[in-house]
């Protein structure tokens, strides 16, 4: 076999190992580039930087009682605007849930809580939430979305824009966390096909929710949801048919961060005094049309092979081109030096003869 073809054979195998393997560099993890990418901008975020209360040009605190009995699915709280409540130091927005008489609005509550709206609305993209929240029975942390055009009084854009009944509005939930389910969370959509207890939804377990900070996120576009949990996706919603009763996710939605009490959470024991849910960062991004798209889609599957970076992969061609091209004269030179070695042994060999016959 010639120096050529087994320097050829080489390359082969350098490039069947990168196709296979996968060795791009992209995502050696497996998590198939659902980490925001070169054609994702951040278009919102709040890092929870400033201590003392929320920022009032990213949150709206809403404390309103939507029904004449309180709040929907049987929650025992009051929300309120006061620092007992939220909080920023260190650098976390802190949602505390606790224990107190509280009256408000012609109805006195057990319990107190708040609950925010984002001031901020925006159709498909990726949210990050990075969280640690409180679990036990009683209590219903949450990080959610509501279709900006909710009919829901007092929230913050129902005045500008609440013309739809819930859940016409749309509804996506990026992370659940319900008391009696301790190591579950959650992810949801709400529509009006499927909605409440019979939502499309999907649970992961999580032992350490309240212990360690996690990232709750999704990716949204036009043609499905994807869960995620520290950039491991667990579910995707993703309707065959998309139209009004599958798919009300076409239109703007905002931020909701609280800590309910009771109703899906559960009964709150009598002993409960306070849980909190703390948050570092909430972070939107948007796909920038300015910039291309990769050569090959990137489609974020639940499972999927890592993706090909182009740019990279010619670069690892290269230099596979080039370390065949090193071998290959090493093998010239090593097959050159043998030949060379073998002439000068045989040479010694003559003059020895030579100066045998000599001396006789």
């Amino acid at each position: 076999m010639t120096k050529n073809a087994l320097a050829w054979i080489w390359i082969v195998c350098v490039l069947v190992r990168m196709e296979f393997l996968g060795v791009d560099g992209t995502c050696a993890s497996g998590e198939t580039g659902n980490t925001p990418g070169a054609r994702y901008v951040l278009i919102w975020a709040d890092e929870f930087n400033v201590d003392g209360p929320v920022c009032e040009e990213n949150w709206f605190h809403q404390t309103q009682i939507p029904t004449p009995t309180g709040w929907y699915n049987n929650e025992e709280q009051h929300y309120t605007d006061r620092l007992d409540n939220s909080h920023v130091h260190d650098g976390l927005l802190t949602i505390v849930a606790k224990k107190e008489k509280f009256m408000d609005q012609g109805l006195e509550r057990s319990y107190t809580s708040a609950r925010l709206n984002s001031k901020f609305a925006f159709t498909y993209g990726r949210v990050d939430v990075r969280a640690r929240l409180d679990g036990g029975s009683g209590t219903w942390p949450a990080i959610w979305m509501l279709g900006r055009n909710v009919q829901e009084p007092g929230g913050y854009w129902y005045s500008m824009f609440g013309n739809q009944t819930w859940p016409y509005c749309g509804e996506i939930d990026v992370m659940e966390h319900f008391g009696p389910r301790n190591d579950v969370i959650s992810g949801s959509a709400h529509s009006p096909s499927r909605y409440g207890g019979n939502a499309n939804t999907k649970t992961r377990i999580l032992k350490d929710f309240n212990t360690t900070f996690h990232k709750y996120s999704i990716i949204w576009d036009e043609r499905k949801i994807m869960f995620m949990v520290d950039d491991v996706p667990y579910y995707a919603y993703e309707p065959s048919i998309r139209d009004s009763s599958t798919w009300p996710f076409d239109k703007p939605h905002y931020l909701l961060l609280n800590f309910a009490l009771g109703g899906e959470g559960g009964s709150v024991p009598s002993d409960f005094e306070q849980a909190t849910m703390d948050i570092d960062y909430v972070r939107v991004y948007q796909k920038d049309p300015l910039i291309p798209a990769p050569s090959a889609p990137m489609h974020a599957t639940l499972k999927s092979r890592a993706i090909r970076n182009t740019p990279t992969s010619i670069f690892l061609v290269i230099v596979a081109l080039g370390a065949a091209f090193v071998r290959a004269q090493a093998v010239e030179l090593s097959f050159v030096s043998r030949v060379m070695a073998g002439r000068f042994n045989s040479l010694s060999r003559q003059r020895q003869i030579k100066n045998r016959l000599l001396t006789k």
